[in-house]
């Protein structure tokens, strides 16, 4: 990586001159294919962020029920998991609270706002619903957080 400099600047320079030539037919057909792989990058941070949720859920709720049969004191760990799911709902509120006081004025930006928040409502229930086996106050409050920031940037970028 610390040789040949002619050559590489004079790569360089064909493509940013080369750059000119291109057809705007390729840039529409590039923003498609750009949104389709935006979309799948973050369908993978979803479900990697569900994962990581989940394995640190069961991290600990395996210590709180491995406190509870050796007789310690199981409540500190309820209440971390609590505690933690709390502070993840609180701060996916108050960053919607906070995009739904900025964006006011613009009533197109109300269902932006307030649609990911009854769907975190919504998947919250189901996850806590006898339905579903395993569901996590944890999961819903990490995903709750993320669904928050997405939305916070998806109106970031709208309105610059």
């Amino acid at each position: 990586n610390e040789g040949v400099w002619p050559v590489k600047i004079f790569v360089i320079s064909v493509i940013l001159i080369l750059s000119f030539f291109i057809p705007n037919s390729f840039f529409r057909i590039y923003g498609y294919i750009a949104m389709v792989g935006s979309f799948l990058f973050v369908l993978a941070e979803v479900i990697y962020l569900i994962g990581i949720a989940y394995a640190w859920n069961k991290n600990w709720v395996s210590k709180y029920e491995a406190s509870l049969n050796s007789g310690g004191s199981s409540c500190c760990w309820a209440a971390i998991l609590l505690i933690t799911s709390a502070i993840g709902f609180s701060c996916a509120l108050t960053i919607t609270y906070m995009l739904y006081y900025d964006h006011a004025h613009e009533t197109k930006d109300h269902l932006v706002i307030l649609l990911p928040l009854f769907a975190a409502v919504l998947y919250t229930g189901i996850s806590m619903s006898p339905i579903v086996d395993g569901g996590s106050l944890l999961t819903c409050s990490l995903f709750c957080l993320f669904q928050a920031f997405i939305t916070a940037s998806v109106l970031s970028l709208i309105h610059i």
